[in-house]
């Protein structure tokens, strides 16, 4: 019995979430995950003064995440769901993507490869904003490729909201504005009709973000705190292509550069392909092409003066690198077939991998909070390295110890004023996940290491009281015994 037409996709949309939804709470919430459950649930003065005074991202997801809360709790699992729904709609949305810029084949593709994506799949269970963003940019895409075709108020409405959603989301939303801007330059003679609506529709879009624009240019002593961002290497670039295709990043393992090699020659086939093609646009290709690498040259442009390149920025280039990936399934003679089926399950392997490297392990604060609650002693002393370290570590701690910090940006508290007369003390820090590429983890740290010199200093009078060290992923614990 042929099975109706709509069937592959939905069984491969129940694959994708299914993947996206298992073990969700497995792994602690790191301090950005932390940050946006901590801020999402306080109250409204204090809500927008944090995010100003953070200044790093739109309100929109925090304004959405506030009101799922509201409705299902703080768990790690509740923060998270947000996200694996999005994750989930946008395979479908791929799915329409595709159909609409050239077959059923093509969407279908393209929407198995997102379904098992291990870098779309590390985002869609994570309680922050970048699996929005990419439903958001799908819903975007489609409404602009459909506005080229039948210029006009339906798509351009459509494409107005999804856009001034978008930029509520995340201020890189406006590099996909930049792409569709290109495209239309490029091929004006065609689209110059779709130019005006596509224009009616950015204006409409900014309006509602200018707000929030104008307040963040109008904060005193405010930052971006993006001073962390490492600055931009040769090397950035490829291995931004090897990560989003199969979240390897690693130049020193020789599997990323296997990946790099196989994602380069199915991109080069697809675009190829996508050129021959009778049935196929010309400027499939080219849109395509535009989409993937106008943001990140873009940014890696900029960040020669001041680095602003991360990977997880790029996840709205990921639709158009899985659309000319999967244009090899497009090659004749079973050739397709045999490329689509070696890139299934190169990410396969990629995403099973996530749930069963040790490497790819999230900041540990459910297990430090755990260790201290259980060996912690009535008049110990608890001190939080900083107030970043504060945030995840008070999500999870239900001790009785009141939890002290001991720095606050550059200002720091006598740790002897702190500590009193308490024979023993606690000593929790992060040690910071800073990374252009990797998905998780941290150099190594020690107490040695530490760059306050009033706490380095206490720390080495004290080190022959250092009674306990303890090393997890992502944070360092030392308990001294002053007795």
């Amino acid at each position: 019995m042929k099975l109706p037409a709509r069937w592959p996709i939905l069984l491969v949309t129940l694959a994708g979430f299914g993947l996206r939804a298992a073990e969700l709470g497995r792994q602690s919430l790191w301090f950005d995950e932390a940050f946006s459950v901590v801020v999402a649930g306080i109250n409204w003065p204090i809500f927008w003064a944090a995010l100003l005074t953070d200044g790093v991202h739109p309100p929109g997801y925090y304004l959405l995440l506030r009101g799922w809360l509201a409705l299902a709790g703080s768990s790690e699992f509740a923060a998270r769901w947000p996200s694996v729904l999005a994750g989930a709609l946008a395979i479908p949305l791929l799915y329409q993507l595709g159909r609409a810029l050239h077959s059923r084949k093509l969407g279908l593709a393209s929407a198995a490869l997102l379904a098992l994506n291990p870098f779309a799949l590390w985002y869609a269970q994570e309680a922050r904003m970048y699996s929005l963003l990419l439903a958001l940019t799908l819903v975007s895409g489609l409404a602009f490729w459909r506005l080229l075709a039948q210029p006009g108020l339906k798509w351009a409405a459509l494409l107005a909201a999804a856009t001034a959603l978008n930029f509520q989301i995340h201020y890189f939303a406006f590099a996909f504005s930049l792409v569709q801007f290109v495209l239309l330059l490029a091929t004006l003679t065609k689209t110059h009709r779709a130019l005006r609506w596509w224009a009616a529709a950015q204006a409409a879009a900014i309006g509602p973000f200018l707000p929030w624009a104008w307040a963040v240019a109008g904060r005193e002593g405010g930052s971006f705190g993006i001073n962390w961002i490492p600055p931009v290497t040769a090397l950035d670039l490829p291995l931004t292509l090897s990560n989003l295709a199969f979240a390897l990043s690693d130049p020193s393992q020789p599997l990323t550069w296997l990946a790099l090699l196989l994602a380069s020659a199915a991109l080069a086939t697809g675009v190829i392909g996508l050129y021959k093609k009778e049935n196929a646009r010309p400027m499939v290709a080219g849109f395509l092409l535009v989409w993937l690498l106008l943001p990140p040259l873009a940014l890696w442009l900029m960040s020669l003066k001041q680095p602003l390149y991360v990977d997880r920025y790029f996840i709205l280039s990921l639709p158009a690198l899985l659309l000319l990936l999967a244009s090899a399934a497009l090659l004749p003679r079973g050739w397709g077939n045999a490329a689509l089926g070696l890139l299934l399950a190169a990410s396969l392997a990629g995403s099973l991998r996530l749930f069963t490297d040790p490497a790819l392990q999230k900041e540990a604060w459910r297990a430090v909070a755990q260790q201290v609650q259980t060996a912690a002693q009535p008049g110990d002393a608890l001190l939080i390295h900083d107030m970043q370290a504060s945030i995840p570590f008070g999500y999870y701690y239900r001790g009785a110890l009141p939890a002290q910090i001991a720095s606050i940006n550059d200002e720091v508290f006598p740790l002897a004023g702190l500590i009193g007369d308490s024979r023993r003390v606690w000593l929790v820090y992060r040690r910071p996940f800073q990374a252009t590429h990797n998905l998780s983890g941290s150099e190594p740290f020690g107490w040695q290491a530490e760059t306050q010199l009033q706490i380095l200093d206490w720390l080495q009078a004290h080190r022959p009281n250092l009674a306990e060290e303890t090393t997890l992923p992502g944070v360092y614990l030392l308990r001294f015994d002053l007795r």
